[in-house]
Parts: structure tokens; sequence; C-alpha cells
């Protein structure tokens, strides 16, 4: 795991409260407005993001994000998948503000969040990630995730298509990834 820096020294991460909806918003629509990592290009208004992170503490849903003072700089989140045939599988979606990326966040918040949803009883955790994102993708594989297929043409930004990579991290009997 990368060295603590000044950067990331004072930051803690928590289970995502009603508290952080604004800020968690605020770094959502800065990641989305990157147009290189989220499948959203801005935030969902402010109301559909609180109804989401409200959705997700009632469900039980695994959603954590990483506070330096009151300010989100990066969360992580698994939603359990709708139909009950379904639902030992999640979906993950994280994000880290710019100024915190590359200092070893990502991994304590994709293993705290894989610990919670592990607990809740998730058996299988999916993601999909732009093909050209190495980092991150070199980051799930370090965590245990294997590519599974190519999404073609899965998401049109800016004139230009993206593929994306599918990958899936499965939790063994013994709690084991």
């Amino acid at each position: 795991m990368a060295a603590t820096t000044p950067k990331t020294s004072g930051i803690s991460v928590e289970s995502i409260t009603a508290a952080h909806i604004d800020s968690f918003h605020r770094a959502l629509d800065l990641v989305a407005r990157e147009k290189k990592y989220l499948s959203m290009l801005e935030a969902t208004p402010l109301p559909q993001t609180r109804e989401f992170v409200k959705g997700m503490i009632a469900k039980g849903n695994p959603q954590f994000v990483a506070v330096i003072g009151e300010e989100v700089v990066g969360w992580c989140d698994i939603s359990r998948h709708f139909f009950p045939s379904h639902a030992h599988r999640g979906k993950l979606g994280m994000g880290i503000l710019p100024d915190y990326r590359g200092q070893g966040l990502g991994r304590k918040l994709i293993e705290t969040t894989l610990r919670a949803a592990r607990e809740a009883g998730f058996v299988r955790i999916e993601l999909d990630v732009y093909e050209d994102n190495s980092r991150a993708i070199a980051l799930y594989e370090k965590l245990g995730f294997v590519r599974e297929g190519i999404i073609r043409r899965a998401a049109h930004i800016d004139g230009r298509f993206i593929d994306a990579i599918g990958m899936a991290l499965l939790f063994e009997d013994d709690g084991s990834a």
C-alpha cells in the first residue's frame, strides 16, 4: 500500500451518513465532470443523490466515504442487485478527487467496502471499468477481481466510444476472495 502522505494523513474512511450527502454530491459531480471515469457526466440533482444515499443506508448496502474534516474526497459503494435471484451480487462504484489519487486511498476504500459486503452476505462483486483506466484495472486485479469480458462501445463521451472491461470478485465459502 502507498505510504501515508501529508494529503492522506488526515483522511478517515467511514460509513456514509446523511451528514455526508452534500459533500458526497460535490465530490461525485467533480469526478463525473472529468468525463473519464464514471458513466454519469455530472452528478444527479441533489434530491436524487440524497434519495440514493438514504436508500443505500436503508437497504444496508455498503457505502463508505473518505473524509478530511467535513469534506468527502472519495467514496466506494456496492449496490445489491434488485432481483431476488441476483441478490447475492452487487455492483461496485467508486471515485476519488484528483488531488487524492495515487496515494493508496482507493485501495483502502475498496478493502473497507469489500469487508462490509462480505459481512452483509454478498457472494459476487461486479464492476465495469473503462479500458483506458489502467491504474484502476491494476488495483482491481491486485484485490482479486478477474476480467470477465469486454463491453464494446460501453460509453459514448464527447463523440468517442469507449470500451469497458467487466470484472468480478467472488467471495469463497471460507470468507476469502
